[in-house]
């Protein structure tokens, strides 16, 4: 736990100036906490989530911070009925490292993540807790003890209750 709220306090404290970060918001239309008024479609953004890998063989939780690596983009199939697009948009494949140990890069999870309340979009269904904080839940996930030397993967379920966004360009 003190690890986690160390993350929290230098990830507020190094990213507070960027405008992407979702949860600085302030009431001011959705933009966060001086951002500019322009969109600038070249910049580069990496999602940051905290997540949890339980682990029902070992019966033990694991904590990830994760990168989500690729998402889907209900943009790109627009023409797909609203059913289609209702079971493709807002999944993810989140990959990171785990940090129950001291040797931070020792252990590593990869996950398979769907955000929750993306049907809110496609169904006449409202998620007011989630205009606060993003939650994804994992179905399926697996968690790799010693990626460098003897892998072994171990597979499980969980979710990522964080997610910062920081935006580059």
């Amino acid at each position: 736990m003190k690890r986690l709220l160390f993350i929290l306090a230098v990830g507020a404290i190094l990213f507070s100036g960027c405008e992407a970060i979702n949860w600085l918001k302030h009431g001011d239309g959705g933009k966060a906490y001086g951002a500019e008024t322009t969109e600038d479609t070249s910049a580069m953004t990496i999602t940051v989530k905290q997540a949890l890998l339980f682990v029902p063989s070992d019966n033990v939780t694991k904590q990830f911070t994760s990168f989500e690596t690729i998402k889907t983009d209900v943009s790109q199939v627009a023409n797909w009925p609203k059913w289609g697009k209702a079971l493709y948009d807002g999944w993810s494949l989140d990959v990171g490292f785990a940090y129950d140990d001291t040797d931070v890069l020792r252990d590593g999870a990869i996950a398979i993540g769907r955000k929750l309340g993306t049907l809110e979009d496609y169904t006449p269904l409202k998620f007011p807790l989630l205009k606060i904080i993003s939650i994804t839940i994992y179905p399926v996930g697996a968690y790799i003890e010693n990626i460098w030397k003897d892998p072994k993967v171990k597979f499980g379920f969980g979710g990522a209750y964080i997610k910062a966004e920081v935006k580059f360009g």
